[in-house]
């Protein structure tokens, strides 16, 4: 139970509320008083006071009135270790709602900031190309984000001054990523897997590219097809709901890997494997739940589909080594078809 002067439970001599010793209990009045032999008495005193009253006035009233009885000298509200416990709480609340407010939005407007600006400097030469275009500040700071880059063969960095999500891929070429990738054993020798062959050059020569993966949306498709002269990678628009499971997409590939790598949401996976003449090792069909972030490697000739299950925002990238030619022939599909050719022999 509660009390007005208890609100704050606190009793004789404590500083701190102390439910094992001390709390509120209501009562009928005669029990009460019997346990106590305070029949016709009371110990303690509270009155609420007309507006307008003067406190002053009443405390040396009750004081006189009470004195003969031993009363102790009576005291105002404000004096109350129940109300100057209250009372300092909401100062507190009062002054952090004034002065942190300001403080996390100076920080956030830094860090937005000093973001902004490395990504400015990393990307200076493709700032300078657009505003000679004719482009806006917004326009450009819109290209920066949400975004796939393509990077030259040598030396770069990758600098994160935030919370963000990068995704790195690279091929079995380079080595000194393979040798310390966790399945690198798994892949120390691959089975029906064609060799990795390269693509033509890039009609203007190996330099940074970035794309703004939002300008490549199209209505009739969630894909996003970016190749290079190895590697394709389909960076899907996000689903907001959960996949139609009367609307998949079941296939499988003949002679290359395929990397689904979940960034967000949940995911189910379901793979049926090839029979072979030897019954002993058929596998049976799979599904595979997996939430974010994931990466599930789908082999050669298996036949496989993803959805995803959750509600919400969700998003799926696929990656393939190297380009996936029935993509590439397809007309307008691939979003860089014109600065990375097809190979003249397909």
């Amino acid at each position: 139970a509660l009390s007005p002067e208890f609100i704050y439970a606190v009793g004789p001599g404590q500083i701190m509320p102390d439910d094992l010793r001390f709390g509120v209990i209501w009562m009928r009045e005669a029990a009460l008083a019997a346990i106590f032999d305070l029949e016709g008495a009371f110990s303690d005193v509270g009155l609420r006071l007309m507006r307008g009253a003067n406190e002053a006035a009443v405390i040396d009233r009750l004081d006189a009135l009470l004195d003969r009885y031993g009363g102790s000298a009576a005291y105002g509200r404000r004096d109350q270790p129940s109300n100057a416990f209250l009372e300092h709480g909401l100062d507190m609340l009062r002054t952090m709602s004034v002065t942190l407010p300001p403080v996390f939005l100076a920080v956030a407007v830094f860090l937005v900031n000093l973001i902004l600006g490395r990504l400015v400097t990393l990307e200076r030469e493709q700032v300078g190309l657009l505003k000679a275009l004719g482009y806006g500040n917004a326009a450009i700071a819109g290209a920066l984000a949400n975004s796939l880059a393509i990077a030259p063969p040598g030396g770069h960095e990758i600098v994160a001054d935030a919370n963000a999500v990068i995704v790195r891929i690279s091929t079995a070429r380079e080595t000194a990523l393979t040798e310390i990738a966790s399945n690198a054993a798994r892949y120390a020798t691959t089975e029906g897997v064609a060799p990795l062959e390269p693509w033509p050059m890039p009609v203007d020569g190996y330099r940074l590219r970035v794309y703004h993966l939002p300008d490549y949306d199209r209505e009739d498709t969630l894909m996003r097809l970016f190749r290079t002269r190895f590697l394709m990678v389909n960076a899907f628009k996000y689903r907001e709901e959960p996949r139609d499971i009367k609307k998949l997409s079941p296939h499988s590939h003949e002679d290359f890997e395929q990397g689904s790598l979940c960034l967000k949401g949940e995911w189910a996976h379901n793979l049926r494997y090839p029979w072979t003449a030897d019954m002993t090792t058929r596998l049976p069909d799979e599904e595979i739940r997996i939430g974010s972030p994931s990466l599930l490697i789908i082999p050669p000739k298996v036949i496989h589909t993803s959805r995803n299950t959750s509600e919400g925002w969700s998003r799926l990238m696929d990656i393939f080594a190297g380009p996936r030619l029935d993509f590439s022939r397809r007309s307008g599909l691939v979003c860089n078809h014109d600065e990375y050719p097809m190979n003249p022999d397909h």
